[in-house]
Formats: structure tokens, sequence, C-alpha cells
């Protein structure tokens, strides 16, 4: 929107100026030279993140692991301050930058075992974390390497399970066939013949 008003900056002014639309009163409506530098540096500014804001919030396109890294970028980027900033763009860069790091819990509590960060290590276009310093990297894969050796682990458990229990259901089913057949041991006994011993 403010995007817009500058694009339409001087027909605006023309028509605030112009005596025959605009009352005397109204005259004061029009904005200082100021004021119209101040909405092109905040519109300067929020750019970006309008393009940021819908990559975060696509449908099809949705992924954790692009989340932290595009936060990341755009504060390294787009929110660093500059010294030729006016003091607009260098305070709303700042209120930007911290509120960001307030939303997204950015300074520390992000980067530990997070879910964004998980899903950034394993992503093949992240692995890198250039995001992260060293020691925040090495905790990222030491977290990953750990959940890693758990899912193993569990998955390791839960496959001895399933061979007994699948060892089982064939003994159960080998059961019911011979059963069917009226088959039974050599001791006369209703065990099957069939089944291990």
């Amino acid at each position: 929107m403010l995007e817009h008003l500058l694009e339409q900056r001087w027909p605006v002014t023309a028509v605030l100026s112009d005596p025959s639309y605009t009352g005397k009163n109204e005259r004061s409506l029009d904005l200082t030279t100021a004021q119209w530098n101040m909405a092109e540096d905040i519109s300067n500014v929020l750019k970006p993140m309008v393009t940021l804001t819908e990559l975060l919030s696509e449908e099809e396109n949705a992924s954790l692991s692009v989340t932290i890294t595009m936060l990341a970028n755009f504060k390294r980027r787009h929110l660093a301050i500059a010294e030729d900033n006016s003091p607009t763009t260098k305070s709303l860069k700042a209120k930007l930058v911290e509120e960001i790091d307030r939303r997204w819990q950015i300074n520390d509590r992000l980067f530990e075992s997070s879910l964004y960060v998980q899903a950034a290590v394993v992503d093949p276009r992240f692995k890198l974390l250039p995001f992260l310093d060293d020691v925040k990297r090495d905790e990222a894969y030491i977290c990953i390497s750990q959940l890693a050796d758990r899912l193993n682990a569990r998955s390791g458990q839960s496959k001895g399970k399933l061979r007994e229990r699948e060892t089982q259901r064939r003994r159960m089913k080998r059961g019911k066939l011979c059963q069917k057949k009226g088959k039974r041991t050599s001791s006369g006994t209703s065990r099957c013949c069939c089944v291990e011993r």
C-alpha cells in the first residue's frame, strides 16, 4: 500500500495542491518532503519482508528446513545496518531484528536442538548450516547423530519384536491348517506335526 502511494506521489501532490479539487483545509493533507522520504525508506526496508513472508506461507512448497535459513539470511543481508542508512531506516531495521529474534527466539533457544535446525541439517541444501557458528553447527550435527542412534536402536528392538510376532503368526497359521487336515503327532497329542519344535 505504501509502495502504491509512493508510485502516485506526484498525482497525489498535484490534486492536493489544486484549489479546484481541494479546499484550503485539505491542503494540509499533503506530505512534506521529509515524510515522503520516510515513506520511501520504510517501503525499501519492508519490501524484502513481503517476499520472505510469502515464501514462508506457501502451502505447496512449505519446508521447515528453509525457515531458519531464510530468517538468518534476511537478518544478515537485508536488515544489516549500514552507515549510509537514514535514521528512519536504521531504527526500523533494529526494531525488525529485535522483533524477529523475540518472535522466533533466535538468539539461543532456537538453535539448541530445534526442529528447524534439525530439518536444516538433514536437508542437503543446507547441510553445511552456514547460518550457524562452528560450535552451534557441531552441536546440531551431534544432536542429529544422537537422534539417528536412538531411532536405530528402537528400530532394532522393533525388528526383533516384529520377527517374533511373525514367527508366532506362522505357527498359528500352520497349526490351524493342520487341524483342518486332522493331522496329529505320532504320540497322539493335538500338537501339529508341521509346527517347529
